[in-house]
């Protein structure tokens, strides 16, 4: 038997993580074995017992989660993992799962981008972005690119190394 969660996120993470673990018809089988480790993460969140690190109130996260997380995504569970804990997410569970896909999907876009200006010196940033938002298929409806050019600005050098939560 196989549990079901529908788990919210932001519209480009979405695209990220569908493409990363090529999920189909919106579905993911959750794995401990993935590339980016999401199954764990998941797994970790959803066994923890009492949230120790929620340093946001309550109602922030579910305002974060109404207005951000405008698409959701179907993790399909074994039971034999969760049997203890349910088939349940809880909201700072979903904020802290899209906080981690968001730090893995900056360090994969500023470790495209370095590597884009060391090969090509004469690139310009906003060209390497547009080549990596093809590849995932991101618009400008889902994540702007003046703002994403001004993140990588600030943080260029804290993420030009793949650097987890």
């Amino acid at each position: 038997m196989r549990g079901t969660v529908q788990l919210p996120l932001k519209p480009y993470l979405h695209k990220f993580l569908c493409k990363k673990l090529n999920c189909q018809n919106n579905e993911i089988d959750l794995s401990f074995s993935d590339p980016i480790a999401f199954g764990l993460v998941v797994s970790q969140y959803m066994n923890r017992k009492r949230s120790y690190n929620v340093f946001r109130k309550e109602e922030n996260i579910d305002k974060f989660i109404e207005t951000k997380c405008t698409s959701t995504i179907t993790l399909n569970l074994k039971n034999y993992h969760y049997h203890d804990t349910g088939f349940n997410i809880s909201s700072d569970a979903v904020f802290y799962i899209n906080k981690y896909l968001d730090r893995m999907f900056r360090n994969e876009v500023f470790i495209f981008i370095n590597a884009q200006t060391l090969y090509y010196p004469h690139i310009v940033i906003t060209y390497a972005m547009d080549d990596f938002f093809s590849v995932y298929s991101i618009t400008e409806n889902d994540l702007s690119k003046q703002t994403f050019c001004k993140i990588y600005q600030r943080y260029k050098r804290e993420y030009s190394y793949l650097k987890l939560i």
